[in-house]
């Protein structure tokens, strides 16, 4: 083909194919997520641009050349091309825009848009008429390979990189574009070049235009389209500023989060995610961009609504070859649930997460906020164990052994198996609390849940329910194999037990209940077992005892005895008897000892008979405190009627004397009875004095700095401590009945009286002898000098009126001590 190319022109025609191509190819690239109306929508303009970019660089390098042709046009041929031209670049841009496009796709992808410029090229040459009369074959195909290869490397480069995942760059766009406007244009021109005309025809004469009106129409035509395309690239460049702004912003936050977030599809594919989930499950990020919710994840299908998934989603597979259904995840949106994760290892791990709807595109995208609670379930279990546990011993406490029995019962109940309840007490614990003190205490509870644990078998339990008591469930068991743990316990626990140098001992108590003949639920035999413990008790202790019908009688007549001390409480049922204390020497009266007793339904109780109850009740300390107000009203109402002054001796138990405020509480007595301390004196037992000896002494030097007295009653009747004499700031010491009943009999008793008093005398003390029936026993105490004596020689304990006539004979009528002799 003769003539020349208009440079310009030619420079135009490039520059349009080039700035179509790159805005065609920048909208298409942003469709891989988009909803599909959306996507359709933008595919056509896509392939509009694109389209109309061909036909308009066609008729610029038509214009181009210059020559003496004329040149006429076909209107319904140029709209074909240009309909041609669209059509093949929406066909193309739709087969390289679908997610993750593979190789084929994108070769295909080039092969429709080179067909729809090969197409647009030889249709627009008919339509002006200039149809070439022969070809030069070699450049036609050097056109058409250029033109194959640039349309498939524009493609390429302008959609392969989102198989890696990545974004197209800018100057990767341009780099498209610009192989897109030389595929165009090279096969426009080397086109051209191949043709050779003969003559042209002309077909519609009033289409027909000179030479300068075809340029500046080219030229007009062009710059519009060079302006509308610069418009789309211009704001295409600052949109994708905007976009790479908001990215890596949104990238930020993802990495800066200190829980896992994904970034999830409508079906459940995972589209994105921060650095913690490939930490948490073990995964390089890249790879977990191409796995499933579920791969990851159990997510517990509820709740109710649809969530923003579309039905189509059930029960069809995702694009990674899953399937999310609907159910899953209903429910879980704007709340927290705790459910599996699986690691890459296969290892599974607590986790919670957490699911926000939003819209992506016209769909909906889902953010997963995953965070690992493996630490977190780890110090529940601790808090829930250390709520089982008992938390000095480490057992298990009451709350979980009624957990424990009753699922034991129910899996017995359905096997036939059998089930042992063991309830066991320490004897003598009390007392090693009282007088060595509660770190002792605890320690020896410590040691024997260790003993315990090791007289068990695997299977069995051992809790601990509060105090001194331990309850054992033995699981399969026979009587024969209850009645070995229960020796081997009695073994271990005999044993002593030492702490801080000094020795202690204990013995259990145990009661044995059987599953089924015992009872049938866990309340009966707790308590079956505690009545064959208390039987044990009845019986000497340091045994065992199984639980019988007949012990039913006995629990019920310690229960109904706690109920009826309550209520002599409440009815003011008790009442003080007066034992006169007088003295060996001159006969005169020195004190008096208040007696409790029990008006019960007109007869009289001895405290001795009832006591013990009313200490395994917990009664004791409040009879205590009536005991002790009482005397120092009668001792108040003696003086108020002009009587001599005497001093009234209360006793007091061991657990009075540990309580805390009990010396308050003897302030708040004589406080309220008005009666002055030096006449009021209180009696301890020697054992409370054993052991604990500085910590006793302190709480009795508080009582002595309120003015009473202190006597050390039943001296001579335990294991002495010598070291407490010495230390406790003690008035007096009462000898035992036991050692003046063999006075004058034996010798060597008498000795070791006279050592006793002896010593007392030494320490500043008054010595009264206990239990005086006869006179020769009062004469061999006038004979080691012995300050005063009680018992029955000198008459019964009398209530208080009698005492009063005692009292005044007294004051009237004072003895000499041939009187009593």
């Amino acid at each position: 083909m003769s003539g020349t190319y208009n440079v310009y022109l030619v420079l135009l025609s490039y520059l349009i194919a080039f700035m179509s191509a790159y805005s065609a190819f920048d909208l298409a690239r942003r469709l891989s997520a988009a909803a599909a109306r959306v996507r359709r929508l933008c595919l056509g303009l896509a392939g509009v641009i694109l389209g109309i970019g061909i036909w308009a660089m066609h008729f610029v390098a038509i214009l181009a050349y210059e020559t003496s042709l004329s040149v006429h046009y076909d209107s319904l041929l140029m709209l074909l091309s240009v309909g041609f031209a669209v059509a093949a670049s929406w066909a193309g841009l739709a087969c390289a825009s679908r997610p993750a496009p593979g190789l084929r796709r994108l070769l295909a992808s080039g092969c429709i848009v080179f067909a729809g410029v090969v197409g647009m090229h030889f249709i627009g040459m008919a339509a002006m008429g200039m149809g070439g009369d022969r070809y030069h074959w070699l450049l036609l195909m050097l056109g058409a390979a250029i033109g194959l290869a640039g349309s498939f490397g524009a493609v390429f480069v302008s959609f392969r990189s989102q198989l890696a995942g990545g974004r197209n760059s800018y100057l990767r766009r341009l780099l498209g574009a610009a192989m897109m406007g030389g595929a165009i244009a090279g096969l426009h021109y080397l086109s051209m070049e191949a043709m050779t005309f003969g003559s042209v025809g002309h077909l519609h004469q009033r289409f027909r235009h000179s030479g300068l009106q075809d340029e500046m129409l080219g030229i007009i035509l062009a710059n519009c389209i060079i302006f509308l395309l610069s418009i789309i690239v211009i704001r295409g460049y600052f949109l994708d500023r905007r976009y790479r702004e908001g990215e890596a912003f949104r990238l930020a936050v993802l990495e800066s989060a200190l829980d896992g977030i994904l970034l999830v599809d409508h079906r459940g594919g995972i589209m994105e995610c921060n650095p913690v989930m490939g930490g948490m499950f073990g995964y390089p990020r890249e790879e977990l961009a191409t796995l499933h919710l579920t791969d990851l994840l159990e997510v517990p299908a509820g709740g109710s609504g649809d969530g923003g998934m579309s039905t189509e989603a059930e029960g069809r597979e995702g694009p990674y070859g899953f399937a999310l259904p609907v159910e899953a995840i209903r429910g879980l949106l704007d709340s927290r649930v705790e459910t599996t994760g699986w690691r890459a290892d296969g290892t599974a791990f607590p986790v919670e997460i957490s699911l926000t709807r939003t819209e992506g595109f016209g769909r909906p995208v889902f953010t997963v906020f995953v965070r690992d609670i493996t630490d977190r379930r780890k110090a529940e279990e601790h808090i829930r164990q250390m709520a089982l546990r008992d938390p000095l011993t480490g057992l298990y406490n009451r709350s979980y052994l009624q957990e424990k029995l009753s699922s034991a019962l129910s899996r017995a109940e359905g096997s036939r198996g059998t089930i042992g309840v063991m309830f066991l007490d320490l004897d003598g614990f009390k007392s090693i609390n009282d007088t060595f003190g509660h770190d002792s205490g605890d320690m020896l509870l410590q040691e024997v849940g260790e003993r315990l644990l090791h007289c068990v078998r695997e299977e069995d339990l051992v809790s601990r329910q509060g105090g001194d008591e331990f309850i054992v469930i033995l699981s399969g068991v026979t009587p024969g194999t209850a009645s070995s743990i229960a020796v081997r316990m009695i073994e271990a626990l005999a044993r002593p037990f030492y702490y801080a140098g000094r020795e202690m001992t204990v013995t259990p108590s145990i009661g044995i209940a059987l599953y089924p003949s015992a009872g049938t639920s866990a309340h009966v035999l707790v308590k079956h077992a505690d009545a064959a413990m208390y039987q044990a008790k009845q019986n000497g202790k340091n045994h065992f005892q199984f639980y019988t019908a007949e012990m039913e009688a006995s629990l019920s007549q310690q229960t109904k005895l706690e109920a009826r001390l309550k209520l002599a409480l409440q009815q003011d049922e008790f009442r003080l008897h007066y034992a006169p204390v007088m003295s060996v020497q001159t006969g005169r009266l020195l004190g008096v000892e208040a007696l409790l007793r029990w008006d019960r339904d007109g007869a009289l109780i001895p405290a001795g008979q009832f006591i013990a109850g009313a200490e395994a009740t917990g009664l004791l300390p409040g009879i205590g405190r009536w005991v002790l107000r009482e005397a120092c009203r009668q001792h108040r109402s003696w003086r108020n009627a002009g009587h001599p002054a005497v001093i009234i001796s209360v006793n007091i138990s061991a657990r009075e004397l540990a309580e805390e405020g009990f010396v308050e509480g003897v302030g708040h007595a004589l406080k309220e009875t008005e009666m002055q301390a030096e006449w009021l004196q209180l009696e301890i037992t020697e054992e409370i004095g054993r052991g604990r000896a500085t910590r006793l002494c302190d709480r009795l030097k508080e009582l002595k700095a309120l003015g009473v007295r202190l006597s050390l009653d039943d001296f001579g009747a335990g294991a002495a401590s010598l070291r407490f004499l010495q230390l406790a700031p003690v008035d007096e010491l009462k000898l035992d009945g036991r050692l003046i009943a063999a006075l004058g009999e034996c010798p060597a008793r008498q000795a070791m009286l006279e050592a006793l008093i002896s010593l007392a005398h030494g320490r500043g003390m008054q010595v009264i002898a206990e239990g005086v029936e006869r006179s020769g026993q009062l004469e061999k105490l006038r004979e080691l000098a012995c300050d005063g004596a009680q018992g029955y020689w000198f008459g019964q304990p009398m209530a208080a009126g009698e005492f009063e006539r005692l009292l005044s004979y007294e004051r009237f009528h004072r003895k000499d001590s041939s009187q009593i002799s």
